[in-house]
């Protein structure tokens, strides 16, 4: 399967990758997945979606708003969660800012980038920033 997780930072963090082509049920499973694990998924403060190594993003507009609902639902465990995309080719990079358009509503704080390293930067200072609102005042 081209659309793998790995589970990061003691449960709080994930990094989907998608590799080849990805389909839209690709993701609406793995987001189905995440929610069969309420408690699990409930910990989640952070992802990071890589389609560095993508050759096509197979989504057409219908299924586009299937992703979202079922992104929606996982969002609704995870609120305020911190989401960056990355997505170097410009059709995925297209599809991902449709995504995170549709996703406005959603609750999560989302990022969409060309390069990893800019979106690992822009998801660790969103969680810093979270974490400061977070601390007492002084």
């Amino acid at each position: 399967m081209p659309y793998t997780f790995r589970i990061i930072d003691d449960g709080t963090g994930v990094i989907r990758t998608g590799s080849g082509v990805v389909t839209a049920d690709e993701i609406i499973t793995a987001a189905h997945e995440t929610r069969s694990n309420p408690g699990r998924a409930r910990k989640l403060t952070h992802a990071l979606v890589d389609f560095t190594t993508l050759t096509e993003l197979r989504i057409s507009n219908h299924e586009m708003h299937s992703v979202v609902h079922a992104t929606t639902a996982v969002a609704k465990l995870t609120p305020g969660a911190v989401v960056a995309l990355v997505a170097p080719a410009s059709h995925a990079f297209g599809i991902a800012r449709m995504w995170e358009t549709l996703m406005d509503e959603a609750g999560w704080i989302t990022g969409v980038f060309r390069e990893r390293p800019e979106a690992e930067t822009w998801m660790r200072e969103q969680l810093a920033g979270l974490q400061g609102e977070a601390a007492p005042s002084a």
